[in-house]
């Protein structure tokens, strides 16, 4: 039987390591030589209904693999977008050999080091060019995006310790609106006994602004992660800045120097076919932040991921969520037969826009369809 798609590549349970996913990381059918095709019927309600079907070819040579997509949509009435009549775009182009790797796709999600500095950061559709020379554990990484954002890691091991570096730019950040133009950092994790207890420490500087540490203790041990670290931020740091917001609304830096914690914690069950994670956040003078997940593939045909994302948290009792910023989001994947899978998501945010509580949701039913 074929296994569902890899649901937690959907969501971000790992606690710290360098993690990169890719859009399309498993929405093209390449696992055995040749060429592949998928076909996606996708269908929206909302504040607008719309239907979209999509026709991804892929193909897989040797160390080279690839994928593009042939896409057509329509509106509630049944109107082809004028900008959307169809178009055929390059999913992914990746080469995989010996310590080679480089890809030229979206990026889902990228965290480097315990993510004080980079932690989550996306580049929607854009297509960015990533490279990995090296193992997994003592490698350099670059990434490249369109409008020159660029990342370059280096990562390897002291002894039983592990270190890293970062160094960013982005010469297209707006100085004026009070970006950074770059940033660097230093990360080290260092086993203190054998009963998977680390400390971690992490700092970073962002280019003609302030900076940040951490310091904290890392257990790992029989399916459990826990991480607790106490957090100094100096004048003019955000953490996190380069995060899933940074391309759409970078941070503002104009902060004053404040403390705080963060504490994460997380367990694998059913024979590592279950996940739940919950992480904490609070600084001093500020609102806490609170995300919890749960998900996994508990039967051969089934699998789901469930996340509830809460900033500014403050309990309130059954209205803590709508008087917070909050996103509640729900996805299944069924495995009808080997050929075709059915996906539900349901997503509900709670927000404030200029003052006013306000609340936008939406769900769609997907069908996926795959040769073999």
């Amino acid at each position: 039987m074929r296994k569902l798609f890899v649901l937690l590549v959907l969501i971000s349970f790992s606690l710290y390591a360098d993690e990169v996913v890719f859009v399309g990381e498993k929405a093209y059918p390449t696992v055995s030589e040749g060429i592949k095709y998928e076909g996606i019927s996708e269908m929206g309600f909302g504040e607008k209904q719309a239907m979209e079907t999509v026709m991804k070819q892929a193909f897989k040579i040797g160390p080279v693999r690839g994928g593009m997509d042939i896409n057509v949509s329509y509106d509630s009435r049944g109107d082809v977008p004028e900008k959307k009549k169809g178009f055929l775009r390059i999913g992914f182009v990746e080469y995989n050999k010996g310590i080679t790797f480089l890809r030229y796709s979206p990026i889902t999600r990228a965290t480097f080091g315990y993510g004080l500095l980079i932690n989550q950061y996306t580049s929607y559709d854009q297509r960015c060019y990533y490279g990995r020379l090296g193992s997994p554990s003592t490698n350099l990484q670059f990434l490249l995006t369109p409008r020159e954002l660029g990342i370059v890691r280096l990562r390897g091991n002291i002894g039983k310790s592990k270190i890293g570096m970062t160094l960013v730019w982005d010469d297209k950040a707006n100085v004026a609106l009070g970006q950074a133009k770059g940033a660097y950092g230093v990360d080290l994790e260092m086993p203190l006994h054998k009963i998977g207890l680390y400390a971690t420490a992490e700092w970073a500087k962002l280019r003609d602004y302030g900076a940040g540490a951490s310091i904290g203790l890392l257990f790992k041990k029989a399916g459990w992660e826990w991480s607790n670290q106490v957090l100094l931020y100096g004048d003019k740091f955000v953490p996190s800045y380069y995060d899933p917001y940074y391309e759409v609304s970078p941070a503002n830096l104009n902060t004053e120097k404040r403390e705080g914690i963060f504490s994460q914690l997380s367990k694998r069950f059913l024979q590592n076919k279950m996940i739940a994670c919950a992480a904490f956040r609070q600084n001093i003078g500020e609102m806490p932040s609170l995300l919890l997940q749960l998900g996994g593939q508990p039967l051969e045909k089934f699998g789901f991921t469930a996340t509830l994302d809460v900033k500014n948290y403050k309990w309130q009792g059954m209205e803590t969520i709508k008087n917070s910023n909050s996103m509640l989001e729900v996805k299944g994947i069924y495995n009808l037969n080997p050929n075709v899978d059915l996906v539900l998501c349901y997503n509900k945010t709670w927000f404030e826009d200029r003052g006013t509580r306000s609340d936008a949701e939406y769900f769609f039913l997907r069908a996926v369809f795959k040769s073999k």
